[in-house]
């Protein structure tokens, strides 16, 4: 499959670099532990052989050969963090910044993306979806300037 994208490409006059691809053989046991037939595959683009690896970043997100969610729920949630504290210099705070319909409109348009960006490809336990609908009901809380103990319908 990988030769037939790479004569392809060489159609389209471009070309498929063997040093930036990589291959992640997704586990789908219990066990976590690659299959041994999956150790000793080599793949191949023409005569150059490809790595195989336990973890490869594609647009940002990273991916795991043990399709654990629990990393990248923790790293969604800190870039959501990230985002909002990084405008917090041109008044993106409760108290004595923007008006809290101007923050919460920067939040939906510009904080949320980043925050929830490739979860819509993961399935997600209730344990982790909790996770993130409670960071989302805290930075909610802030740009309104409410405390903690709000209760939630109070909140949108």
């Amino acid at each position: 499959m990988i030769n037939i994208s790479a004569i392809f490409n060489e159609d389209s006059q471009t070309e498929l670099n063997a040093s930036k691809t990589s291959i992640l053989t997704q586990i789908h046991t219990k066990s976590k532990k690659p299959a041994t037939n999956t150790q000793k595959k080599k793949w191949y683009i023409k005569t150059t052989e490809l790595k195989v690896e336990d973890c490869v970043t594609h647009l940002g997100i990273n991916r795991f050969t043990h399709q654990s969610t629990n990393n990248l729920v923790k790293e969604r949630i800190d870039m959501g963090r990230r985002t909002s504290y990084s405008m917090m210099r041109v008044g993106f705070h409760g108290t004595n910044g923007l008006n809290p319909k101007t923050s919460v409109y920067l939040y939906k348009t510009y904080v949320l993306p980043r925050y929830l960006f490739g979860l819509e490809v993961v399935v997600l336990k209730f344990k982790q979806m909790a996770e993130l609908a409670q960071f989302h009901l805290s930075t909610i809380r802030a740009l309104q300037s409410l405390p903690e103990i709000t209760a939630t319908p109070a909140v949108y």
